[in-house]
């Protein structure tokens, strides 16, 4: 694997934070990000045991790919995707924990991240449920910088490989919606 990326809780300038993480087989980990909007709704009292960590939204690069992190609900706020593209990324990695009942409203907010962006979006999602028995949905997700889902998961299908085009998305920055300052 030339890279690997998620998240982990971590201890960042005295608060507990949910971190972004970038690694690869030359390098120690990078953490270009911390989540940044922290719901506190039934069942997702993140509040209570993390908090944002500084405002960072920075993009780390692994041979030729540039890559951004937007955690769960940041994705709800579509100035930094586009800050993203602006900035260059390829790739907006989104990984989240969410009930099926939320699949619609984060099936949009991914979609809208790619279309603002000019980027590809890659998004997992916990599967299978918390300590009270709430269930997550599961389903990750590939979105092209037209907005379209490529490729998806399920519960029969749990890996997929997709490969994506720098050049389709750097094309996709120079267009509508991308190019309106």
């Amino acid at each position: 694997m030339p890279l690997v990326v998620g998240t982990r809780p971590a201890d960042v300038d005295g608060r507990r934070c949910n971190q972004a993480f970038v690694w690869t087989p030359d390098a120690e980990p990078s953490s270009p990000h911390t989540k940044q909007h922290i719901p506190d709704s039934p069942g997702y009292r993140e509040t209570t045991w993390t908090e944002p960590g500084r405002a960072s939204f920075e993009v780390s690069e692994v041979d030729d790919l540039r890559v951004g992190f937007l955690i769960c609900t940041d994705i709800m706020f579509t100035e930094h995707a586009r800050e993203y593209g602006r900035s260059g990324v390829d790739l907006i990695v989104v990984p989240r924990a969410m009930p099926p009942g939320a699949s619609h409203t984060f099936d949009v907010a991914l979609r809208m991240t790619a279309i603002v962006s000019g980027c590809w979006v890659a998004s997992s999602n916990r599967g299978g449920q918390d300590s009270a028995g709430e269930p997550f949905e599961g389903r990750g997700c590939v979105i092209d910088p037209l907005g379209n889902t490529v490729a998806q998961t399920s519960a029969h299908q749990r890996l997929l490989v997709h490969e994506i085009s720098t050049d389709f998305s750097d094309w996709k920055k120079s267009v509508y919606p991308c190019n309106v300052v």
